[in-house]
């Protein structure tokens, strides 16, 4: 049986702070070289369409199209591309420099790379990245697509014409469709939070597979994904900050050694003769 003692959110908040106390430079650079990543990616992209000429989109007859011709498709797939090999191992990195910190162990910015130290642990962090992706996705168009679909079936029914009974069922109905969705978002948050711990799983045990990491990560989250949840939630107002520069500096490496603080937590446990294990 296993049994997880997790402290409460503002524990798990006042932990963070207290980890980040001697090294707030330190995680807002690595904050800032994960960002900046990903920013001259999206630069280059601009530069080559800009020296292509081929705009993300276009205006004919009054109406914004998006670009969908050939060399604007690759420029997107090679953007992507290059979002997979280079930001989505720096963002695993970083994941591991807050959990090493929750460890107690001395932050280096040289962790950041870790992910990159050998060739095993960065083409799993990459197949992690793609698998979480692709998850993401699943969920979204099952969870989602039924419903919207239903939900612009009823409003051209509604555009048609219909008695005044007729347009206040479908009226309602349209309503319930958006409520529903509100319980979808909610339900679709839940069910991510199981593959919470994967990327902390990964980074910490080079052993591991990304296929490990997952179903490790959503055996260790049963029974622990309103602790994630409410983590997330009691940072929804620091959130707002996000838009300003200055604050994001300090909101996000707080939040991210929160989240760390958290799966240092989730990732050990007692078994029946109360011996304290790691998940490794």
């Amino acid at each position: 049986m296993i049994c997880v003692t997790t402290p409460k959110t503002r524990a798990l908040k006042k932990a963070a702070g207290r980890n980040l106390r001697k090294y707030w430079g330190k995680s807002i650079s690595a904050f800032i070289i994960t960002v900046l990543s990903i920013s001259l990616i999206c630069v280059a992209e601009g530069a080559l369409r800009l020296y292509l000429s081929e705009p993300y989109f276009f205006k004919i007859d009054d109406q914004i199209l998006y670009n969908i011709s050939l060399v604007s498709f690759f420029l997107i797939l090679g953007n992507l591309v290059l979002v997979y090999l280079i930001y989505e191992p720096l963002k695993l990195s970083m994941k591991g420099y807050f959990l090493n910190l929750s460890c107690r162990s001395k932050g280096s910015l040289l962790s950041l790379f870790d992910a990159f130290s050998t060739i095993r642990g960065y083409f799993s962090g990459i197949m992690l990245s793609i698998k979480l992706s692709l998850l993401k996705l699943f969920w979204i168009v099952v969870l989602f697509v039924p419903s919207s679909a239903l939900a612009y079936a009823a409003a051209a029914v509604l555009n048609s014409e219909l008695s005044d009974t007729g347009r206040i069922v479908v009226k309602i109905c349209v309503g319930l469709f958006a409520v529903f969705n509100l319980f979808e978002l909610f339900f679709l948050s839940v069910l991510l939070n199981r593959y919470f711990l994967a990327p902390y799983l990964l980074i910490s045990n080079n052993a591991y597979s990304s296929r490990d990491a997952i179903r490790k990560s959503k055996r260790l989250m049963k029974g622990n994904l309103r602790k994630v949840y409410f983590l997330h939630l009691s940072y929804m107002g620091w959130r707002w900050l996000l838009f300003f520069l200055l604050p994001a500096l300090f909101v996000v490496p707080l939040f991210e050694e929160a989240k760390a603080e958290l799966a240092k937590n989730l990732m050990y446990f007692r078994d029946d003769n109360e011996n304290s294990v790691i998940v490794k």
